[in-house]
């Protein structure tokens, strides 16, 4: 996620076997993300259509990012400004990445809602001045925007 390439860490591994595991993952990673949770990209879609800009953080690496658009190609396409740590080799929870995408994005961190499954992320962005949401379920997503006055 902060930069380093599946073969450069596949090279550190001793067992001949998990090292080229860890060298096929990045052609296989397609297969890790088949799925949309459906609910999800419902309320992407809604925010979208209310005219809420849509910005992105993920800790996909530069590999896997172009892997996972082969899988939905309409993550390249749906958000207004995207910050993959991989390319920036910064990762969430550091606060350099948050204010990268604010600063990309030509918002301030005070006017940005962070949704994230990981508390830890949350927490990172909370740090920095932005509302958070733990991401559990679509159903309490759509509560905590909607109690927001988003959606």
């Amino acid at each position: 996620d902060q930069g380093t390439s599946f073969a450069t860490l596949a090279a550190e591994i001793d067992d001949p076997e998990d090292a080229q595991r860890l060298a096929d993952y990045v052609g296989l990673f397609p297969r890790t993300v088949q799925h949309k949770i459906t609910g999800t990209w419902d309320i992407l879609y809604s925010l979208k259509a209310a005219g809420i800009p849509v910005h992105a953080i993920t800790n996909w690496s530069s590999e896997t990012w172009p892997q996972g658009l082969k899988a939905h190609p309409e993550l390249g396409e749906v958000f207004d400004t995207l910050v993959v740590s991989g390319r920036e080799g910064l990762i969430k929870p550091d606060p350099r990445i948050y204010h990268l995408l604010c600063e990309r994005a030509g918002v301030l961190p005070q006017d940005c809602v962070f949704i994230d499954d990981g508390a830890h992320n949350v927490d990172g962005a909370k740090a920095v001045g932005m509302d958070g949401i733990h991401f559990t379920d679509p159903v309490a997503l759509q509560s905590a925007l909607n109690e927001r006055g988003l959606l």
